[in-house]
């Protein structure tokens, strides 16, 4: 018998319907998956002038939402995204699926320091959802936007610290807002068109890669 490495009790809503769908999953190892990704180190000064002109635009205005998608085109043509002479960064997407459709993803950048996104989209199709938490203390966590906490465990990994158990200490809001093609972000200020409520009491050992292979952190008593 497969053993049970995380227990979610979980609720999807669609916003504009009101129509739900909920559950609880047992997560296995095998409903796991670990993808490593090596990202390009990021353009200060392109995050410092996207930063600027997101905050000069009216984003319920379609006029200045318009203007803001022409702007950020013209300022990915005008200051490279990534920035070559730094190193690349090494992280792991470790993601699961919640009712065949929901899933659940965290990236591990493997630093204590500062805090760390949760992230929900649907399988299949073009949409995105990113919740950060800021890190409280040595083993817990809270949301940045609206509330949350999650208690966590940590363990060493050849590329740092990384996250092996999670536990919500009270409901979490996933967040999950849909993207066209052309699109350059989120607009977090628009309602979602999606939410996942993940449930208290909900427990996850988030299992490590090593060498290629996905191996347990933990397992569910």
């Amino acid at each position: 018998m497969a053993e049970i490495i995380g227990r979610i009790w979980w609720t999807a809503v669609e916003t504009a319907t009101g129509e739900s769908t909920c559950g609880e999953t047992a997560v296995r190892l095998e409903d796991v998956s670990i993808e490593e990704i090596r990202q390009p180190a990021m353009n200060i000064a392109w995050l410092k002038e996207a930063d600027r002109i997101q905050r000069n635009v009216d984003h319920n205005d379609p006029e200045s939402a318009e203007k803001l998608k022409a702007e950020m085109a013209a300022l990915i043509e005008r200051i490279p995204l990534n920035d070559d002479t730094l190193p690349t960064k090494t992280y792991h997407r470790k993601s699961l699926v919640l009712g065949e459709r929901f899933r659940v993803s965290m990236p591990e950048y493997f630093r204590f320091e500062g805090g760390f996104g949760l992230t929900f989209d649907l399988v299949g199709e073009r949409n995105f959802g990113w919740d950060w938490f800021n890190r409280d203390g040595q083993d817990a966590a809270k949301k940045l936007q609206e509330s949350g906490s999650l208690r966590l465990e940590h363990g060493d990994h050849v590329l740092g610290r990384q996250i092996t158990q999670m536990r919500f200490e009270t409901d979490v809001s996933l967040r999950l807002w849909q993207t066209k093609p052309g699109d350059t972000m989120v607009r977090p200020e628009l309602p979602p068109m999606w939410r996942l409520r993940i449930d208290a009491g909900s427990e996850m050992f988030w299992p490590s890669l090593v060498d290629g292979v996905v191996v347990a952190t933990g397992t569910i008593s």
